[in-house]
């Protein structure tokens, strides 16, 4: 009679298992999860966004290791939770971890971006005022920096015995401290500046795109 009520009332039949511990890092748009719990549980993940009420499944696993969560929204916090499963019960939800996926800005690698951070240095130590007419006015007129290098008369191209004064401008390669190569329209858009020391300073066809990298970009003005 004891035995069967000590069966009755619970004793020898297996305890909830334990709350599982996760850790999460973002990964793009993706988020990994790893979590650690009683040896032979299955773990199931679960995550919602921060605005959100219902809970979204998102995987699970037996035994200890990693759930990825993938294809999520950028700038969204994401709340994650998850439960073990062992004997036909459920453990307590593990502490909830939030994540934000924080969308890249930039592509650029170190060097490209080591570039763009002494330009503005190297334009205000060797520049001069310039201004920038893209053509039909779009935009309208922009005042940059330039490193204006004079190289004299030189001919025209298609021209027989055709020569006119050469200059290069280098700026920025930016559409708002300088001149971005995605924006130039060689042979319409304009550099006003003199193409000579001395001379007036007048609007100069822009002819081509000498050379370009990451922060600044090399024209032809004639």
């Amino acid at each position: 009679m004891l035995k069967l009520m000590q069966i009755g009332l619970g004793f020898g039949l297996p305890a909830a298992p334990d709350a599982p511990a996760i850790s999460v890092v973002a990964s793009g748009n993706s988020i990994i999860a790893s979590i650690v719990g009683e040896a032979g549980a299955t773990h199931h993940l679960k995550y919602k966004g921060s605005s959100n009420t219902a809970w979204q499944a998102g995987g699970n696993r037996v035994g200890d290791g990693t759930i990825t969560i993938a294809n999520l929204e950028y700038d969204v916090p994401y709340i994650l939770i998850a439960n073990s499963f062992l004997n036909g019960l459920w453990s307590l939800p593990a502490v909830a971890m939030i994540i934000n996926l924080a969308e890249a800005t930039t592509n650029r690698n170190e060097f490209d971006q080591n570039i763009i951070d002494v330009t503005s240095e190297i334009l205000a130590a060797m520049g001069e005022s310039i201004v920038y007419l893209p053509a039909g006015g779009v935009g309208g007129r922009r005042p940059i920096l330039a490193i204006v290098d004079r190289e004299g008369q030189a001919g025209l191209p298609g021209v027989s015995r055709g020569n006119s004064p050469k200059t290069t401008i280098t700026v920025a390669n930016d559409s708002t401290t300088g001149i971005s190569s995605s924006e130039i329209d060689t042979a319409n858009d304009k550099a006003e500046l003199a193409l000579r020391e001395g001379d007036p300073v007048y609007p100069h066809i822009i002819t081509k795109i000498i050379s370009e990298d990451a922060g600044m970009l090399t024209l032809e003005v004639r």
